[in-house]
């Protein structure tokens, strides 16, 4: 019998409990993920989260809004994990949010560059929120 990689289901376990933490409001856990300073890219636009409290901060904002939507879940949806290179890999995915009985996936996607620490803990070292093509954008490309 040949050893399954479980990779995929260990970022989907890592991300899942990220999510979690954000819904129940355990920014501080949810930032130890990160390693700081941490660079994230919004629409071509570089901001660096200089330190987990800056990142707790931003959290808290995006959780407030999400909960004054009705927000009562979030999970991950992971498209593509790299090959880790010398203790490094990107993980693409997008988050599902739960409003209700409504589910909504995001228009956008998240790289999300990942590393192992010494003590073999994943960390995040960097994200890219991408805008994904919509069907309008993909169709013109396609005809052009």
């Amino acid at each position: 019998m040949v050893a399954t990689d479980s990779r995929p289901l260990r970022m989907t376990a890592f991300f899942g409990l990220l999510g979690e933490h954000f819904v129940a409001g355990r920014l501080a856990e949810a930032a130890r993920a990160w390693s700081f300073p941490c660079p994230v890219e919004i629409d071509g636009q570089l901001v660096v989260m200089r330190s987990a409290e800056v990142f707790e901060a931003y959290l808290a904002e995006r959780r407030e809004v999400a909960l004054a939507a009705g927000m009562t879940a979030l999970t991950p949806r992971v498209s593509a994990i790299e090959m880790p290179r010398k203790g490094r890999f990107r993980v693409w995915l997008r988050w599902v949010t739960r409003y209700g009985e409504s589910v909504q996936e995001e228009d956008h996607g998240t790289v999300y560059f990942m590393a192992f620490t010494p003590d073999g803990r994943l960390t995040i070292e960097m994200m890219d929120i991408v805008q994904l093509p919509t069907a309008q954008t993909a169709a013109a490309a396609q005809s052009a």
